[in-house]
């Protein structure tokens, strides 16, 4: 599936690794506005809006502009006019002698460059097994590596004690769970099923209570909208069959971490809860620059009804 970055605005969380060997040290850049986040398991990268991206494993092709190759997409121009630059974002794979180490934003990245016609800058995130090939005209944004960092929704799903819920929240009952949100957060029901929040297109924070019936869990995020705002969707059931890549049990709700959430440059986070009615579908987008607490605290809140 092709689409244009703007896919959705993306936020970010950090985990601080402190190491002492790290030599150099980059200071979080400001976020341009017309920037927006490109995903691949647990690590986050901003690219500029108008950038094409592919993802999966896909192959496609942008003459004349710049690509970001995520997950496995591949360029597949096949004689066309080639693209001025390419990004590719995935497992890491090729390993350089020569390497310099940086810290962005508390994570240890190696840093290499090659040259010749597969050439380009080289960021390797060992921790999280990624890497960041930047090339042809994607090298004169030098903001990509400084937007290097952990993607919000390994805080959020991350072991640990659970978060006290804040006593000011509002508490809400649907589809088979009770859980707390902002009281600021606004509560829309869509009553569209398929793809209901492709209509989200939210400059606040929002609660989104989507009617029972099959939901199409491979739906894109929303586009734009979320730079400034959190938002919980909840409700339908995926039709699809779905692979999990993790599980939890919260409050004795069990929660699966469908594939859709990792495998796509999206960001978002996407569950589905285990209820006595069957199961709902849960998703989180999360605001720019986030730490994913918000999100982990309402997760923390969830029990069954």
């Amino acid at each position: 599936m092709k689409r244009f970055a703007t896919s959705n605005v993306l936020r970010v969380g950090a985990i601080l690794v402190f190491l002492s060997s790290l030599v150099g040290v980059v200071s979080p850049s400001s976020a341009a506005t017309n920037d927006v986040p490109v995903v691949y398991g647990s690590v986050e990268i901003m690219v500029p809006a108008n950038w094409v991206v592919f993802d999966g494993d896909e192959s496609g092709c942008a003459p004349s502009q710049i690509m970001v190759l995520v997950n496995g997409a591949k360029e597949n121009c096949q004689g066309s006019t080639e693209p001025k630059g390419l990004v590719t974002f995935g497992r890491a794979t090729i390993s350089l002698g020569t390497a310099g180490r940086i810290l962005v934003h508390g994570l240890s990245v190696r840093t290499s460059t090659m040259e010749g016609k597969y050439g380009g800058r080289f960021f390797t995130i060992a921790k999280f097994d990624t890497q960041l090939v930047v090339s042809g005209w994607a090298n004169l944004d030098r903001n990509i590596e400084d937007s290097i960092r952990v993607a919000p929704r390994v805080a959020v799903t991350a072991k640990g004690a659970l978060l006290t819920t804040p006593s000011t929240w509002r508490w809400s009952t649907f589809d088979g769970l009770r859980f707390a949100t902002p009281a600021t957060w606004p509560v829309l029901r869509p009553v569209d099923i398929g793809c209901p929040w492709l209509d989200a297109y939210h400059s606040t924070s929002t609660l989104e209570l989507v009617q029972s019936g099959d939901s199409d869990s491979s739906c894109p995020p929303p586009v734009g909208g979320h730079s400034n705002a959190d938002a919980l969707v909840i409700g339908g059931r995926p039709f699809q069959s779905v692979r999990a890549l993790q599980r939890l049990s919260i409050n004795g709700v069990k929660f699966t971490v469908l594939r859709d959430a990792y495998t796509d440059a999206s960001g978002v986070l996407d569950l589905r809860a285990r209820t006595h009615a069957g199961s709902t579908f849960v998703r989180f987008t999360f605001k720019e620059r986030d730490n994913g607490r918000v999100d982990r605290e309402i997760l923390d809140s969830m029990h069954l009804i």
